[in-house]
């Protein structure tokens, strides 16, 4: 019997100990490693954390693994309040989902006989 470990992300409203959600340093107290993509029309943006998370920072914040993070993003984009909004969130979900490492089938590709 295999068991799936739950695996969830962090919801919430972005503070103001956050600093600038467009730059920030660090996100629920883990060091920012890296800015993946920048909203241009928002103080928002995509980050990776040195724990191996994620984080989308803005008005709210999501933080988690990247394939929870990105169904999350996914489901958001749906019943996004605006186009914008919308197309932010399937750009933030590609570019997450651009992060998730990839499993190998094990199957060998052409040149068999």
């Amino acid at each position: 019997m295999r068991f799936r470990r739950r695996v969830f992300i962090t919801l919430g409203p972005w503070g103001k100990e956050g600093g600038d959600p467009e730059d920030p340093v660090t996100v629920v107290g883990v060091a920012v490693t890296r800015r993946l993509i920048v909203r241009s029309d928002a103080r928002e943006a995509l980050v990776a954390l040195a724990d191996g998370r994620f984080a989308l920072t803005g008005r709210t914040l999501a933080v988690g693994p990247a394939a929870p993070l990105t169904r999350h993003l996914r489901r958001r984009a749906l019943h996004a309040s605006s186009l914008l909004d919308r197309r932010w969130l399937q750009e933030a979900a590609a570019a997450l989902a651009d992060q998730r490492p990839r499993r190998m089938s094990g199957r060998v590709q052409g040149g068999g006989s």
